[in-house]
């Protein structure tokens, strides 16, 4: 079946691949367990009701890049992250076009947009070690990578915010029901509805808990996603350490360094 295309919303595309557990061997809970996260706010600040800088963003909009047309959800994902941890770091507000999506898509999978039965969508732990190899490239020929990247236990709310509290976003992939494009076009957040059709694998970032639900973002907007749709239909999840994120002093917004964020991950490859 093809991920990307089989779906009756024809303006919002899907596009993640079935998930594969265990494809990505690092995990964020062998990391941050419980006995250790505890001593580390012991040290360091305790994480905040809310958290995330998606705000950041949202004031300037978000772009569809291409996912109302193809099943690129994966790299506008990426490319939205990228976005959120440049303008954190720097203030500044990297450009990607949708041309720059599709080559990435086209790059790491096989896709042609001129020939419609390559558009399949996107396994997320090939993309992400797509990332940390390669890199996306911007407007500009910039090519940004990543420097690792770490799976997170589906559905488990606490682990997501703690990583969109270290890390500045989760990239998370989930099984859409039909009664989300229902909700999404409602304008209303995502919650659980019985007996809804599952249509097919999407890819959103999450940037920011308002202390009720995740705000993450999609087809060029943010989206209100509650916890309890995230358990029901999280079935991969992956967190990213970026450098982009980090301000001149070296440090991120919420004051954690490049040193402190490797010690939360220790022993990371």
């Amino acid at each position: 079946m093809s991920e990307a295309v089989e779906t009756p919303f024809a303006d919002r595309k899907l596009g993640k691949k079935e998930a594969r557990p265990d494809s990505i061997k690092l995990k964020l809970e062998d990391f941050i367990d419980k006995r250790r996260l505890r001593a580390l706010r012991a040290k360091q600040p305790i994480r905040p009701k809310k958290v995330g800088h998606g705000g950041l963003i949202a004031r300037q909009g978000w772009s569809m890049l291409a996912n109302d047309h193809y099943g690129c959800c994966v790299w506008a994902g990426a490319a939205h992250e990228t976005k959120l941890w440049t303008y954190e770091g720097s203030n500044k507000n990297t450009w990607f076009r949708d041309k720059d999506v599709l080559a990435d898509y086209a790059q790491c999978t096989g896709f042609d947009p001129g020939k419609p039965e390559t558009d399949v969508g996107t396994d997320m732990q090939k993309a992400a070690k797509y990332r940390r190899d390669i890199g996306i490239r911007d407007a500009y020929g910039h090519f940004h990578k990543i420097l690792a990247y770490l799976a997170i236990k589906p559905g488990d709310l606490e682990l997501h915010l703690d990583a969109i509290w270290l890390f500045g976003a989760v990239g998370i992939g989930f099984l859409v029901p039909e009664s989300a494009m229902d909700q999404n076009a409602r304008g209303e957040p995502w919650t659980v509805v019985s007996q809804s059709k599952i249509l097919s694998g999407h890819y959103v970032p999450a940037v920011t808990w308002n202390g009720q639900y995740l705000d993450v973002v999609t087809w060029g907007a943010t989206q209100a996603m509650s916890p309890q749709f995230l358990a029901k239909y999280n079935d991969e999840s992956v967190c990213y350490l970026s450098t982009e994120m980090l301000r001149p002093d070296g440090t991120s917004l919420e004051a954690f360094d490049l040193a402190g964020l490797k010690d939360r991950l220790e022993n990371l490859a």
